[in-house]
């Protein structure tokens, strides 16, 4: 009902079963308000995203998919016609037409179609191939090795390793709708794992990519695996030793070790709020590197302002060639990080007065009110209080020279 009748709307899904269900049920109901459907049977959330930009008739995408974090949920993920995630102001639109059941009826005639997309995935591979540096690649000679973790990107990925020559090892490539959403243990249990193959394998790089393709996970030549703050530093000192001088985008709650990498080759940092389709909304800012949030989500606005794990593999190892040092080595002379992070509780009714008392008692030059409130103390040091958004609390986070120093900072504002 928000879209204009005749839209096209394109729908992909994970391989589980409720997805598949909720999907058909999605592309029965659109034609009945006027709406066309693309239907791109079972693709990696990137694929999905580049189809619905790329595709001039397509004002919407939908992806379908068994939530990683609680398998008794499946997530319904919305995007607009730049294949990012909606804003606020239009999933608040789409939530007021659901609720109010203020549905578009279409007559007979206007009843929309239901149609197959004509290789989506190939045309991404191919466009993919173009945006990445193809004999830097093979020039490395690396070898890879890559966990597809049970979900669809093993296809298309692998495709793109084989056309550009690399040598690679792939691990749990066979799509299993029961392996979609692991506990965190497991999901632990799997990177140790990928460390004792990559202590023998000699290869340039471990990388585990999660279930839907939008996130990557390392562990480099020696099987020491990186945590996701390591990981997005070595791709922010990669990235912007082979181009200095441009920009990177980042959460404001990020510590300042990132800002510290960017000074080292003349990059400017663009700070947004945490949320990812703030992200994804900075990265559509031109001449913009990268975009990243922290916790294994890379976007490379060049191909798509939206995270991309198959790219992000392809330009690690691209850059990797250009650094011209092993991952480890890279990681040692990395700025050390030390932060502390605790969740506060807070009633939804009460988020507004603590939001007004927080800004009557943080101001002035040393607090920046992007995504609540940033306080620059001495020596370095900050602490961010932020509302959680859809969740009743606020998360206390600091940055400090010492782990108990970071501890203390948290525990005093948190109080």
């Amino acid at each position: 009902a928000v879209l204009p009748l005749h839209s096209y709307v394109a729908i992909n899904r994970d391989s589980h079963r409720s997805s598949r269900m909720l999907k058909r049920a999605l592309i029965s109901g659109l034609p009945s308000a006027g709406v066309n459907v693309w239907d791109l049977t079972m693709l990696p959330i990137p694929v999905a995203r580049y189809f619905v930009r790329k595709d001039p008739s397509t004002a919407a995408g939908i992806h379908v998919r068994l939530s990683p974090f609680d398998q008794r949920v499946v997530d319904i993920r919305f995007m607009n016609q730049e294949g990012v995630n909606q804003s606020r102001a239009n999933e608040r639109a789409i939530e007021r037409v659901f609720f109010r059941e203020d549905f578009r009826r279409a007559y007979l005639n206007d009843i929309g179609r239901i149609e197959y997309a004509l290789h989506p995935q190939e045309l991404y591979i191919e466009d993919f191939l173009q945006h990445v540096d193809a004999d830097a690649i093979r020039t490395g000679g690396h070898q890879l090795l890559v966990d597809y973790s049970h979900g669809s990107a093993g296809d298309a990925l692998s495709a793109i390793l084989n056309r550009l020559g690399v040598d690679f090892l792939p691990l749990n490539a066979l799509i299993d709708e029961s392996k979609l959403a692991i506990l965190r243990d497991q999901f632990q249990d799997d990177l140790r794992r990928m460390a004792k193959i990559m202590s023998v394998l000699n290869a340039t790089v471990g990388v585990k990519l999660d279930v839907g393709g939008e996130k990557i996970f390392l562990v480099d030549e020696r099987g020491g695996v990186l945590d996701n703050i390591t990981a997005s530093l070595l791709m922010t000192e990669l990235i912007c030793y082979a181009h200095p001088g441009g920009k990177i985008a980042l959460p404001i709650t990020l510590p300042s070790s990132f800002e510290t990498v960017a000074r080292w080759h003349g990059v400017s940092v663009i700070y947004t709020k945490e949320a990812l389709r703030d992200i994804m909304q900075a990265a559509s800012q031109p001449d913009l590197l990268l975009a990243l949030d922290g916790s294994g989500h890379f976007l490379f606005p060049d191909f798509l302002p939206a995270p991309d794990a198959l790219m992000a593999t392809v330009r690690l190892l691209e850059n990797l060639t250009r650094r011209g040092l092993p991952v480890s080595e890279i990681v040692a002379y990395l700025p050390q990080t030390v932060m502390a992070h605790e969740r506060v509780d807070c009633p939804w009714e009460k988020k507004g007065a603590l939001m007004r008392r927080l800004h009557e008692r943080f101001q002035g030059d040393h607090v920046q009110t992007l995504d609540g409130f940033k306080i620059f103390l001495d020596n370095e040091e900050w602490v961010h209080i932020g509302p959680a958004p859809d969740k009743p609390y606020f998360q206390v986070r600091a940055e400090a020279a010492s782990p108990e120093r970071a501890t203390d900072l948290v525990v005093e504002y948190a109080n």
